[in-house]
């Protein structure tokens, strides 16, 4: 941070009612509702008591502050828990930016990530012995500011806005110290893609798509009633379980992560139900993709919350503007999640819904997307150097590994071969089994015109060959699992040297990546199992319930967070060449970024982007890096 710079702590106080709530529209929609009001506004310097701003004296605060940034030049730091609320009602209700935005919530989840089940200021606060937050504003549900002080309740209200500012001051300071500038710069960027949306919605396609999702539904429901099956034979577990068993099919079963029962596989991405769509009983499969289409509620229901969004009027945008809500540090390995039940991270290629995303008149979107990250990055990892030298040369690696597996030479007119040796190098680095390996080729191949069905002796072939070419990196796994034996004897951090493992560092119940972030591993131990083939697995909890590693489960561990921390380092130093283009980062997915850019200057922004993305880290100078980039007025034309 700016040592001139002015930080801000800041806690807005806003009217809701039992429909009227977060818990029941999205913040966008909360936000922009004519029923919104600021009831107050908690703020706070570094070292002062906190001070309380009356709802009628924001504005006159905000202007303050405008004027205050202008005469002395000072940058304003604006830093909340929960930015992405506080600092969208800033822009969208207040007209007012900050220079720099922090969240302490994404500190929190940055910071400890898994150690807490949840990151709320009152786990937070908890987590570190603080005064506990108050609960007035469960009093007050349903009043407006004037119901409060009509009530007498001000004075406690206020007192507990106060005390929460408090708290998200005290929660910056500890955590601070602990994580990188330049993940608070990152932090800064991805709010930004919500509270400052630019992006557009196509609201025609959205209500099209919606239309085929509600049609794929009837035609389905059309179909199976015509066999004398019910709806609700397909909305209820037992009830389709009874379908197939009478269609002479075991129903699939799996254990729940949630409940550590056994349940009925029936989910869209349970294999052995997938599976089911290529029986060879025309009854079972019309059954089963009637199934998937009646409980595609996903697809409807977030068609709907695109819908909803478009109709917001937002300041200076109007209209069918899109912002790009994510979670920063959702997942263990610190990649991003999707947020406000959107979830723009997960949106298919080649889906309707990205096709809806636009960008603004006179801009185009540039989509830059990290070639094969994790697969190179394994491999460098793993010291398997002619897999290295490959990528680095590039060879067409999956051509390669084709020409090993079918014992002729493959090219990529070979598609369905090379697809083989493709799926083999992204996959089979974190110990996938055959037919794990055998279910991904055939799952994804399902609707092309090119089916691959591999038979067990070709996929269990496919296995072994990759783990003999390619002998360094099952040799990692089991280098690994010695890491997991050794994990709770290390020091912590403060108390002494981890153990190294190229550019990550193992302490008790962590690692500590290239870039100083922590990955949590709370509560690992080792669980006897006489049933296992293995005598037993170690487990830990992942912050949502227990996850069980192992060493290629743990090399995936590193190669994905290693991977986020390329990919995002990369998106900070294309941050000022980007904004003196005016441009901007919109998005970013997993190992995409996506900027938006004047139409005049897409080429010196594709340069630059490239450039980076192909730029290695200093922590691992050696490793090739490569970038496919892709530019469209619409989201889904890029790529």
């Amino acid at each position: 941070m700016d040592n001139d710079a002015l930080p801000l702590f800041m806690d807005f106080e806003s009217f809701y009612t039992q429909q009227y709530s977060l818990k029941k529209i999205s913040p966008a929609e909360y936000i922009l509702n004519p029923l919104f009001e600021a009831i107050c506004l908690g703020v706070a310097n570094l070292s002062d008591e906190p001070f309380l701003i009356d709802g009628p004296s924001i504005p006159y605060f905000i202007e303050r502050l405008k004027i205050y940034r202008k005469h002395t030049g000072r940058p304003i730091v604006a830093v909340s828990h929960n930015a992405q609320f506080d600092m969208a009602v800033m822009a969208w209700r207040f007209d007012f930016i900050p220079d720099v935005i922090i969240d302490t919530i994404a500190m929190s989840r940055t910071v400890l990530g898994p150690r807490l089940q949840r990151h709320s200021l009152e786990h937070v606060a908890r987590y570190f012995g603080l005064a506990p937050k108050g609960t007035m504003v469960k009093d007050t549900k349903g009043m407006t500011r004037a119901d409060i002080i009509a009530n007498g309740m001000w004075d406690r209200f206020a007192e507990y806005c106060l005390h929460d500012t408090f708290l998200c001051r005290e929660i910056y300071k500890k955590l601070l110290p602990c994580i990188p500038s330049e993940e608070l710069a990152l932090h800064d960027m991805v709010t930004r893609c919500t509270t400052e949306p630019v992006l557009r919605l196509d609201r025609d396609v959205i209500c099209s798509h919606l239309a085929e999702v509600l049609q794929r539904k009837v035609d389905a429901l059309a179909t199976i009633e015509q066999m004398g099956i019910k709806r609700a034979h397909l909305m209820s577990n037992p009830k389709f379980a009874e379908v197939l068993t009478n269609l002479g099919v075991t129903p699939p079963m799996k254990i729940s992560p949630q409940t550590t029962e056994t349940t009925y596989a029936f989910a869209r991405n349970d294999p052995e139900f997938v599976e089911l769509l290529e029986h060879p009983d025309v009854m079972v499969r019309t059954v089963v993709e009637a199934r998937l289409e009646a409980k595609s509620t996903l697809e409807e229901t977030r068609a709907r919350r695109f819908l909803k969004i478009a109709d917001l009027e937002f300041p200076n945008t109007g209209q069918c503007t899109m912002p790009m809500p994510v979670i920063i540090g959702a997942a263990h390995t610190h990649r991003f999640g999707g947020a406000w039940e959107l979830n723009v991270q997960n949106l298919p290629r080649g889906g309707r819904l990205r096709d809806a995303i636009c960008a603004d008149e006179g801009y185009a979107l540039l989509v830059a997307d990290s070639r094969q990250i994790e697969a190179r990055f394994t491999a460098w990892f793993c010291e398997q150097h002619d897999l290295v030298e490959a990528f680095r040369s590039g060879a067409d690696v999956y051509s390669d590994f084709a020409t090993e597996i079918f014992e002729r030479k493959i090219t990529k007119a070979n598609v369905p071969e090379r697809f083989v040796g493709k799926t083999g190098i992204l996959q089979l680095g974190y110990a996938s089994g055959w037919v794990k390996f055998q279910r991904t080729v055939m799952l994804q191949t399902r609707n092309t015109e090119t089916p691959i069905i591999l038979t067990d002796p070709i996929a269990q072939d496919v296995v072994n060959k990759y783990r003999r070419k390619y002998r360094m990196i099952p040799l990692t796994w089991r280098d690994l699992d010695t890491v997991l034996q050794v994990m709770n004897s290390l020091p912590l951090p403060m108390d002494g040297n981890g153990l190294q493992k190229k550019c990550v560092t193992f302490y008790n119940g962590m690692m500590l990546g290239p870039t100083e972030l922590p990955v949590h591993f709370p509560d690992l131990r080792y669980i006897e199992d006489k049933e296992s083939p293995f005598g037993g697995s170690w487990w830990f909890s992942d912050g949502r319930g227990d996850r069980r590693t192992y060493g290629a489960s743990l090399l995936e561990t590193i190669s994905q967070h290693c991977s986020r921390c390329i990919v995002m380092g990369a998106a900070v130093r294309l941050r000022n060449p980007m904004l003196n283009l005016g441009a901007r980062l919109v998005h970013s997915s997993h190992d995409e970024l996506v900027y938006h850019v004047p139409v005049a200057n897409i080429e010196h922004a594709k340069m630059w982007v490239e450039l980076e993305m192909r730029r290695p880290p200093s922590w691992a100078s050696d490793l090739p890096l490569d970038v496919e980039s892709g530019v469209g007025q619409r989201y889904g034309d890029c790529k």
